[in-house]
C-alpha cells in the first residue's frame, strides 16, 4: 500500500537525521556544521505543495522562521552569505537572510507526460518544438500559482491553501505582469517565445475584464 510506503520512508528519513546528528556529536563537529534538512515531492510532484526546509546553523547563530515563499535554489546563496563569500550574479536564488518580506515570483517547470521504460527509468514523451520536454510552466506569486500548458495553449491559476506567506490583493502581481514575466523567463533561457502571443493576449484580456468588473474571484469561482 502507498500509505505504508510513505510511513516507512518517513521513519527511514527520521533515522537518517538522528544518525547524522549522532555522528556529528561523536566527532565534535556539530558546533561547526551547518545542517540542512529538506526533501522533494517524491513520487507525486506537485508545485503547489510545500516541501520541508530546516537549516540548523552552528551555535544557533541564526534562529527564526521565514514565511516568504522560498525555493531550493535559495540554499546556495544562503550558504555563501552565511560564510561571508560573494554571491555570483548568475545565481537566480536569493539569500534567505535578505528576502525582506519580498513577494517575488518563483518559477517551476514540468514535462507533458512521463513514461516508464524498463532498464531506463522515466522518459519524457510528447516532445514538441519549440519547448520540447517543457510543457507545464508554473509561476508562484504570494498565495497563487499560475500554470501555462503549452500543448493546449491554456493558462489557469489557483489559490495555494493554508499558505503562511499569503499577501493582500494589492501586493499580488497582476495577471498581465505574471504573463509578461513568464515569457521573459523563457526568453532568458533561450527559448523561442514567438508562439506565445496567445499567453500575453489571454492575460491582458483577463486583466482588463477584472479591472472593469465589480465581480470578485475567490478560489477560482467568479462572483
Amino acid at each position: 500500500h502507498m500509505r505504508d510506503f510513505y510511513d516507512d520512508a518517513i521513519r527511514d528519513f527520521d533515522q537518517y537525521v538522528e544518525d547524522t546528528y549522532a555522528f556529528l556529536e561523536e566527532k565534535d563537529l556539530l558546533d561547526n556544521t551547518l545542517v540542512i534538512i529538506t526533501s522533494d515531492h517524491s513520487r507525486n510532484p506537485n508545485v503547489g505543495l510545500p516541501i520541508p526546509l530546516l537549516l540548523d546553523f552552528p551555535g544557533d547563530e541564526r534562529i527564526g522562521i521565514i514565511r516568504e515563499n522560498t525555493q531550493r535554489i535559495d540554499l546556495a546563496p544562503t550558504i555563501l552569505d552565511f560564510i561571508g563569500a560573494d554571491i555570483p550574479e548568475w545565481m537566480e536564488g536569493r539569500s534567505l537572510f535578505r528576502l525582506n518580506n519580498e513577494k517575488r515570483l518563483l518559477f517551476a517547470y514540468g514535462p507533458s507526460s512521463l513514461e516508464y521504460q524498463d532498464d531506463v527509468g522515466f522518459s519524457v514523451s510528447e516532445l514538441r518544438p519549440p519547448f520540447f520536454t517543457l510543457n507545464n510552466f508554473y509561476a508562484i506569486n504570494c498565495d497563487r500559482i499560475y500554470q501555462v500548458t503549452f500543448n493546449e495553449e491554456a493558462f489557469k491559476s489557483r489559490e495555494i491553501p493554508d499558505l503562511e506567506s499569503a499577501c493582500a490583493q494589492s501586493d499580488r502581481l497582476t495577471l498581465a505582469e505574471v504573463g509578461r514575466a513568464m515569457v521573459s523567463n523563457l526568453e532568458e533561457r533561450g527559448y523561442d517565445t514567438s508562439s506565445l502571443d496567445w499567453l500575453l493576449n489571454v492575460t491582458n484580456k483577463l486583466q482588463r475584464t477584472f479591472s472593469r468588473s465589480t465581480a470578485t474571484l475567490e478560489n477560482d469561482v467568479l462572483y
